[in-house]
């Protein structure tokens, strides 16, 4: 009809399911554990919400702990009263080059955007965490074979406040790859 060549086939789904089901009892598995598990040995981290530490400070009176550092989600609603923003083009395209001068991902501008409005809005708390979503596509074969596999991880960071913005983007960029080394390893298994 338009005179367009077809795209190129899929890659084998079942190939790549295959492929993960290789994953249990491997030697990547095993080093994603550890990885992981190094991750939930640190310290609790820091309730931060976008609305301030009003609900953190709320729920520490309620439970005459001073030193709480958890509280519960506002909604189990699963849309979690999501806002949705549009950037304009000369914002995006700002964002896209000041990414390229400095040899960082796009996200990593982004994330450090998301994070430095939470770390202000929470009293210049140094220790954030952001649900970061990760494609698991790092092979040819999952990025053509169709389906979806997403993970939505926690990306946690620790910057001290002397930090440069371009000090706190690698930190970001460097937690941010590593988790992204160790996406592989389910979350079921430390989200009880």
């Amino acid at each position: 009809m338009y005179d367009l060549p077809y795209p190129a086939a899929p890659t084998s789904y079942i190939e790549s399911v295959k492929k993960d089901m290789e994953y249990p009892g491997s030697k990547k598995a095993k080093k994603d554990e550890e990885y992981w598990h190094s991750k939930l040995a640190m310290p609790e981290p820091m309730f931060t919400d976008f609305t301030g530490p009003g609900r953190l400070m709320t729920l520490r009176r309620e439970k005459n702990n001073p030193d709480l550092r958890w509280c519960l989600l506002p909604t189990k609603d699963g849309a979690g009263g999501t806002i949705t923003y549009d950037l304009d083009v000369e914002s995006t395209d700002k964002i896209i080059k000041f990414a390229e001068e400095h040899d960082l991902p796009t996200s990593v501008v982004i994330l450090h955007a998301i994070r430095t409005v939470l770390s202000k809005f929470n009293n210049n708390e140094k220790d954030i965490t952001i649900r970061n979503f990760v494609s698991r596509r790092s092979t040819l074969l999952n990025k053509k074979c169709g389906g979806v596999r997403m993970h939505c991880l926690p990306l946690r960071t620790i910057i001290e406040p002397t930090a440069t913005v371009l000090e706190s983007m690698n930190i970001i960029n460097k937690e941010q790859q590593d988790m992204f080394l160790h996406a592989d390893y389910s979350t079921m298994k430390y989200s009880r």
